[in-house]
């Protein structure tokens, strides 16, 4: 899949569909689009938190969908999420830096794992 054709099924056709599968180009493409994007937009303050408000439920979405593609539930994209709780806690809590870093290296690391398996999608 190329990038005009990731961004029109990520941000037209599937915008809030959770259902289907998202190879690993469709994923990656879109993820790259609205990073820079929302990089780029941060600049200018209205316009950037709309913009980032504007891509959370695509970026639930395909990153759901990329799940599915690998075989797993589209809640799994909750673990790093969990995984940064755990750090803030930490951070509150007073524990050690090392454990913030390895509950962030974690998230991390389940991210790219899933980001970079191969799926079942054809043209993978």
């Amino acid at each position: 899949m190329n990038f005009r054709d990731a961004l029109r099924n990520c941000l037209t056709v599937k915008y809030c569909s959770v259902q289907g599968r998202a190879s690993r180009s469709e994923y990656w493409w879109f993820m790259l689009f609205s990073s820079v994007a929302t990089a780029v937009l941060e600049n200018i303050p209205v316009v950037g938190i709309l913009a980032s408000l504007a891509f959370i439920l695509p970026t639930v979405c395909v990153t759901s969908r990329r799940l599915h593609d690998i075989g797993w539930s589209g809640w799994w994209q909750l673990l790093p999420l969990l995984l940064f709780l755990g750090a803030v806690a930490s951070i509150l809590v007073d524990i050690s830096g090392m454990t913030l870093i390895l509950l962030f290296l974690g998230g991390l690391a389940f991210s790219l794992y899933f980001g970079i398996r191969k799926g079942t999608s054809p043209g993978e």
